[in-house]
Parts: C-alpha cells; sequence; structure tokens
C-alpha cells in the first residue's frame, strides 16, 4: 500500500510537471502569435483552464483509487473514509470553488505581470527612439558649431561643450538599451523563453471610445467587489469569528471572542474601503489618460501644419536644412507622443478591466 502511495504521488507529481510544460510552451506559441495583449490574455485564459480542469481530472482519478485503497485498508482507514463520504455536498462544492478561485487569482497575477512587462518594454523602446531623434540633432548641431568654430563665430570651449552633452546623451541612449533588453529578458523567462531570445514586440492595440462609453463606476465597482477573492477572504474570516464568538462559553473566552470579531469586522471595512479607493483612483486614471491622449492629438494636428508651411518655407529660401529638419523632429515627436498617451491609456485601462476581476493593481 505504501508503494502504491508513492506511486500516485510521483505519477501526480510528473503529471502536474507535464501540465505546466504544456502550458509554457502553448504560452510561447500563443505569444508569438498573439497581435495584441487583448488576445494574450484570452488565449492564455484558454489554455490554463484547459491545463488545470485536465490536472483536476486527473487528481480526482487518483482520488478514486486512493478510496478503493482505503475500503481495503485497516479500521483506521475506513474511518478516514467515512469522515470524508460525510462531507456534505455543498460543502465540498464551496470548497472546490475556493480552491479554483484561488487558482485563477494567481494565473490572473502572472498575465497580469507579462501584460506590464510587454507595455513598459514597449514604451522604452519608443522612448529610446525619441533619444535617437534628440542624438540627431545633436549630430547636426555639432556640425553646424564646427562650421561657426572655423569661421571664429564661437569659442572652442562652446564646441566642446556641445560634443560633451552628445557624449552624455548617448551613454544615457546606451543604458537604457540595456534596460530594454533586461526586461525583455524577464518576459521571455516568463513565457518559457530563452532570456537572449530575439523577438520583436508587437504594437499595442489601441482603446476605442465604445469602450470608454461602456464604463460605469458604480456598477463595475459591485463587479470588481464581488470577483475580490481578498474581500471574500474578509468576509469569510468575519463569517468565522461570528461562529467562534457564538460558540464560545460565556465568561472571558466569550469576551475574548467578541473582540477578535469586532477586530475582524474592523480590518474587513478598511479593506473595502482601500478596495474602493484604488478602483477609483483607476477610474480617474482612464479618465485623465484620456483626456492627455485628445491634447496630444490636438498638439499632432497643430505640429502637422507647422511642419507644412515649413516645407513651403524651405522650398523658397526662407529657413535652412537644418530649421526644416527641426520642425520634422517636432512633428515626429508629437506622433511619438500621441503614441505614448495610447500606450498609457491602454494600460489604464487594462487595469481598470483587471479590477471588474478581482485584480487590483495601481
Amino acid at each position: 500500500m505504501q508503494t502504491s502511495r508513492t506511486r500516485d504521488r510521483d505519477y501526480l507529481r510528473a503529471a502536474l510537471v507535464g501540465a505546466c510544460a504544456l502550458l509554457a510552451a502553448l504560452v510561447v506559441l500563443i505569444f508569438k502569435q498573439a497581435g495584441d495583449v487583448r488576445s494574450l490574455n484570452a488565449r492564455l485564459s484558454a489554455v490554463y483552464q484547459k491545463a488545470f480542469y485536465e490536472t483536476c481530472e486527473l487528481m480526482e482519478g487518483m482520488s478514486t483509487n486512493l478510496r478503493k485503497l482505503l475500503v481495503t485498508g485497516s479500521a483506521q482507514q475506513e474511518q478516514i473514509l467515512n469522515q470524508l463520504d460525510s462531507l456534505k455536498p455543498e460543502e465540498y462544492e464551496k470548497s472546490y470553488k475556493e480552491a479554483v478561485w484561488q487558482t485563477e487569482t494567481g494565473r490572473n497575477q502572472i498575465i497580469y505581470g507579462a501584460q506590464s512587462l510587454y507595455i513598459t518594454a514597449i514604451s522604452l523602446e519608443r522612448s529610446l527612439a525619441d533619444g535617437q531623434r534628440g542624438l540627431d540633432a545633436l549630430d547636426r548641431s555639432i556640425a553646424e558649431m564646427e562650421k561657426r568654430y572655423e569661421l571664429g563665430q564661437v569659442s572652442e570651449l562652446t564646441l566642446l561643450e556641445l560634443k560633451n552633452t552628445r557624449t552624455e546623451t548617448n551613454s544615457s541612449l546606451t543604458s537604457l538599451s540595456l534596460q530594454i533588453d533586461r526586461l525583455k529578458a524577464q518576459l521571455f523567462t516568463l513565457v518559457g523563453e530563452s532570456p537572449t531570445q530575439q523577438l520583436t514586440l508587437q504594437p499595442l492595440p489601441r482603446v476605442t471610445q465604445e469602450q470608454l462609453d461602456a464604463m460605469d463606476f458604480e456598477a463595475d465597482l459591485e463587479t470588481a467587489k464581488q470577483n475580490s477573492l481578498d474581500l471574500y477572504l474578509r468576509q469569510k474570516e468575519v463569517a468565522d469569528a461570528k461562529e467562534a464568538w457564538e460558540d464560545a462559553p460565556s465568561g472571558y473566552q466569550k469576551d475574548m471572542a467578541e473582540h477578535d470579531y469586532n477586530a475582524i469586522v474592523y480590518t474587513k471595512d478598511a479593506a473595502i474601503q482601500s478596495f474602493e479607493l484604488a478602483f477609483f483612483n483607476l477610474s480617474v486614471s482612464v479618465s485623465d489618460n484620456a483626456q492627455l491622449l485628445e491634447a496630444a492629438r490636438s498638439a499632432l494636428e497643430f505640429a502637422q501644419k507647422d511642419y507644412e508651411a515649413a516645407l513651403v518655407k524651405h522650398e523658397r529660401g526662407m529657413i535652412s536644412d537644418n530649421e526644416l529638419a527641426t520642425q520634422q523632429e517636432t512633428l515626429e515627436a508629437a506622433a511619438s507622443k500621441v503614441d505614448s498617451c495610447a500606450d498609457n491609456l491602454l494600460s489604464a485601462y487594462n487595469n481598470y478591466q483587471w479590477a471588474l476581476r478581482g485584480i487590483v493593481n495601481e
């Protein structure tokens, strides 16, 4: 019998490892094929649920084998079997749902972490591109300054100062590039890839106006609270403490049980207030990033018109090549600002959507 139990445990361990390996491989495949973060989330959920329930079925089959061993075992084993059979169906179902809920919450935290890494890496790559444009502008300024130095219009110190600025900027961009590589390595490791894997991150999806209009703070807050595992466990602690208070013998023990119950109630109420405040902040963040995106789009429209005017001036010989290049950089920076604000809005909206599922991350 001991050998059979050991074999069952080894079988379970191997099955769990296999399920996790399958999950990791499927995550990698899905991540490579996913066009956006929402598609990644949906497919990850489907894969994980399949692996999880297959593992549960395996454990249920092993439980059946264990029950057979208990039936043919000693009187003590028969007593344990009777205790299992005495468990009420609703209690078993409740415990099972709680276990699934906790497992799914852990899974969702991992998916959220991968999404956050993805969004951060995209944002830093854009910052690197912006910095490179600034470096190109410095190169043009240095070339112009060297010509003016030859003509005696500027001092050598002024030229050296500009070159030193260029060196510092290049060093900062190198550090930023290394930071992006580290983030990507973390992301690749998270999905089961080699840290040195070379992959190109796809652009992020955009939040639509329909999605923003569908947000309803009051209704969404209630949904989020119902889906919060932490708040559920807090309420469960209150119920357990109340039952302990009611069952405690009169006197000192009952007084202490009452104090414990009141303390747990206060803790639960504080957790609810903290959750509501966090959800409110997430909602405000979505609204704020939405208006920042609109402002960035207006600035881009102005930059486009300004650049078109600069083109006309350049054709007429009214401005130099460097001045036209500066106007073009201003236009590119405005376009990059729009993309950055759109990504920030996506991040805020994504956090809000996760909060609806009970995962609050400010």
